[in-house]
């Protein structure tokens, strides 16, 4: 069947943290696993609804944006 994907019988470990405090504007998280493949990424909060985030990711590359939080 065109389209379908199987898996192998494998177990994934996926340890985080989101939103580790470095300064009362900046935020930290990192996220790894068993796969070999890892994120990082920074959140600067510019006023309350409003954010400006970077992030790297092992397979995506460097990517950065706006966040809005609500």
């Amino acid at each position: 069947m065109p389209g379908l994907m199987e898996m192998a019988n494998c177990v994934s470990i996926n340890p985080g943290r989101d939103d580790v405090p470095i300064s009362k504007r900046l935020r930290f998280n990192i996220m790894v696993n068993t796969d070999k493949e890892y994120a990082t990424g920074l959140r600067y909060i510019v006023t309350k609804y409003f954010s400006l985030s970077t992030h790297y990711d092992s397979d995506m590359g460097l990517g950065g944006g706006l966040t809005l939080t609500y």
